[in-house]
């Protein structure tokens, strides 16, 4: 034992996250070079292509029609568990080495422990590395799946929305077409133009009145895109109350969808983002300055050298 229990200063909450800010900075360099080769050979390997999931492509992300899909859930999932995996092994080599700390720890003058203040074993290394990164791990395939499905939702009420307005409003969806109107925007313009139906019903106003509203309220919509909107108000209103109804209940599965799955997504993330700061927080209140990995695999955060 090189330390008595009454002498040793054991290392707060702030001093340990500093050492984890230099651990990351240090450690991106490797990160990103696992990331670029795993996504390489994951592509290779399965013969599709994964490179948009790759940290040097974060773009997957700019709309839901882009979105990640259950393989890319998959194969991220892979990647990750092998990035924190060499993170186990490299923790696990300067936890146990002549250090007892990560480069961001040593430098901070910070050591890790057992109880009884000896270097910690191999085990002991492998589980307090590897319990925030499991549980992050359990957090972001939740997300990501939750994500897949909603997004699913999206593409299917994209389809159901344009056969609708395929369908029934046929004059205006030519239009579209006819401009050269992308799917996305075709979406974009049949939803607007319901959501404003509800006002000119309410309001008993004509159709040039509510464009003409629009057009001198400056909404982000060109005289093009507002004629295609009134094309398609014009032809809505000619519509059976029956058929209004049907168009209007694609447009409102959409608003229930988000209002649903992004709460459910909020929560979530809430729910992790407290446990994950209780879990580090406990560095700052209880005694012997423990996080909640610290705990469980009996090690301590000391000042100074053991």
């Amino acid at each position: 034992m090189a330390v008595k229990n009454g002498d040793v200063k054991y290392a707060g909450f702030w001093i340990r996250f500093m050492a984890y800010i230099i651990d990351m900075v240090i450690f991106i360099v490797p990160t990103l070079i696992i990331d670029f080769f795993a996504y390489k050979v994951v592509s290779a390997i399965s013969g599709n292509d994964y490179s948009h999931l790759s940290a040097f492509n974060l773009s997957f992300s700019e709309s839901y029609n882009t979105s990640m899909s259950y393989n890319d859930v998959y194969v991220y999932s892979l990647v990750y568990i092998i990035q924190c995996s060499v993170f186990v092994i490299l923790y696990k080599y300067f936890l146990t080495s002549s250090w007892q700390a990560t480069p961001g720890k040593r430098l901070m003058n910070v050591h890790v422990v057992d109880t009884a203040f000896n270097r910690i074993s191999s085990k002991k290394a492998i589980l307090r590395t590897s319990l925030p990164i499991i549980f992050s791990f359990i957090f972001i395939t939740a997300i990501n799946i939750q994500s897949v499905k909603l997004t699913g939702g999206l593409s299917s009420y994209d389809d159901n929305l344009i056969s609708t307005a395929r369908e029934l409003l046929p004059n205006s969806y030519k239009k579209h077409i006819d401009m050269g109107m992308s799917d996305e925007k075709i979406i974009e313009s049949y939803t607007f133009a319901t959501t404003i139906s509800y006002e000119i019903e309410r309001y008993d106003l004509a159709v040039d009145q509510m464009i003409e509203e629009l057009r001198k309220e400056s909404y982000s919509y060109s005289d093009k895109e507002l004629s295609l909107i009134k094309a398609i108000l014009e032809e809505f209103a000619n519509l059976s109350d029956k058929d209004k109804e049907h168009v209007k209940s694609k447009v409102n599965f959409l608003d229930t969808s988000l209002i649903y799955d992004s709460v459910y997504i909020f929560i979530f993330f809430i729910i992790f983002s407290v446990i994950f700061f209780v879990w580090y927080l406990m560095a700052a209140f209880t005694k012997q300055k423990t996080a909640l990995h610290d705990i469980i695999a009996k090690t301590r955060v000391i000042k100074g050298r053991p």
